[in-house]
């Protein structure tokens, strides 16, 4: 269970029937517990999502779990600590509205500022739209193409809209305005949370993920054998 202010996760891996029941048993006891300390939860806002593959979920009848006598909604889409994880992690639904909050946040900037030069571009893009699509990227980086573009057209139409840039390429405006793509933000961002992983900065259960490679076969070797130890998010990174 994990607790973060006023937010409560509880999770199980599922792989058979006595797998929920215990599941369920750990809902109960917390129901108890936050009686006793007087911090009663609310069913009717408690969701409950199953995160896997498609397959399993719909061919297998779902789970009803119960919190203090009343059903859990499911759900298949939730807002946690401002990301919106879906049952696939393909953070798919959270790019398409993170893209839309920051063109809607620039449209409002030209609306309310008529004339924008250089200077003031860069301030009010890099405080109020480019934090809206780098916010937990290291969680749902997207990798499929037609995601990256999606994202980085919100950069491209935003340098396009300056005085004078209209004209020039992509690559000339950032060179311009001294900006790396959205892109690369992503990637030096996965780069920096590898080595705090590796480095025990954060713990040393998270560094545990990684295991040494040194002294045990061939580099193609060592690739193989340690891939399935590094999480997914950042396989890329470590084996490319």
């Amino acid at each position: 269970m994990y607790l973060f202010a006023d937010d409560t996760k509880i999770f199980k891996v599922i792989k058979n029937s006595e797998d929920e029941e215990i599941l369920q048993k750990d809902l109960i006891t917390m129901g108890t517990w936050s009686d006793t300390w007087l911090l009663r939860m609310h069913p009717e806002k408690c969701k409950h999502m199953h995160i896997g593959k498609q397959q399993r979920r719909t061919v297998e009848t779902p789970a009803t779990y119960k919190l203090l006598g009343n059903d859990l909604a499911r759900t298949d889409k939730e807002k946690d600590i401002g990301l919106i994880i879906d049952p696939e992690l393909t953070f798919e639904y959270h790019i398409s509205e993170k893209i839309k909050k920051a063109n809607q946040i620039f449209g409002l900037l030209r609306r309310t500022f008529h004339f924008m030069d250089k200077k003031s571009f860069m301030l009010l893009y890099k405080s109020l739209v480019r934090t809206q699509l780098d916010y937990a990227s290291a969680v749902w980086a997207p990798y499929k193409i037609k995601d990256i573009d999606r994202l980085e057209a919100v950069q491209r139409r935003a340098t396009k809209s300056l005085p004078g840039m209209n004209n020039l390429s992509y690559p000339e405006r950032l060179k311009i305005l001294n900006l790396p793509t959205l892109s690369y933000r992503r990637i030096r961002g996965d780069m920096i949370e590898l080595y705090k992983l590796t480095n025990n900065i954060y713990d040393e259960e998270a560094s545990s993920f990684f295991k040494s490679m040194e002294g045990c076969g061939t580099p193609a070797q060592q690739q193989r054998k340690h891939k399935n130890d590094i999480p997914a998010a950042f396989q890329n990174i470590v084996t490319e």
